[in-house]
């Protein structure tokens, strides 16, 4: 197979067989379940959702908001965990849940109350936050 052009310090790519069980295989085919339930061509970028970015202080927990369109639900990305805050106003809905994107699972979150809703992350890993109506 060769070195993959434009990318000389890759090293040679495994084939096929070998590299459907790699741990970024698995990582694409969560990724793919969560984004088939999710009207992700609705979402917009909502950094203003966020009461204080994690991310000013250690850019590697810089977390990424985005809401839909018509305020139905809200996703966030956490890389690495830990707590965050998030402004309510504008969604419809304040059902709370976590996506795994190492196993592919949903948890429940609790609700998201009031107008700032503080959700911890189950782990220090990288956790999805879903809130809206529904799910």
């Amino acid at each position: 197979a060769g070195v993959p052009r434009a990318h000389p310090n890759t090293g040679a790519a495994p084939p096929w067989h070998e590299a459907v069980r790699m741990p970024g295989s698995t990582a694409m085919k969560h990724l793919k379940t969560f984004m088939d339930g999710v009207e992700w061509w609705r979402l917009r970028p909502a950094p203003e959702m966020l009461s204080g970015q994690p991310g000013e202080k250690d850019v590697k927990r810089f977390v990424a908001a985005a809401r839909a369109d018509d305020g139905s639900f809200a996703v966030l990305y956490l890389p690495a965990g830990g707590a965050v805050e998030i402004r309510t106003e504008g969604l419809k809905g304040r059902a709370a849940r976590w996506f795994d994107p190492r196993e592919g699972k949903w948890s429940d979150a609790g609700a998201a109350a009031g107008p700032a809703a503080k959700l911890a992350a189950p782990s220090e890993e990288d956790w999805v936050l879903w809130v809206g109506t529904g799910r």
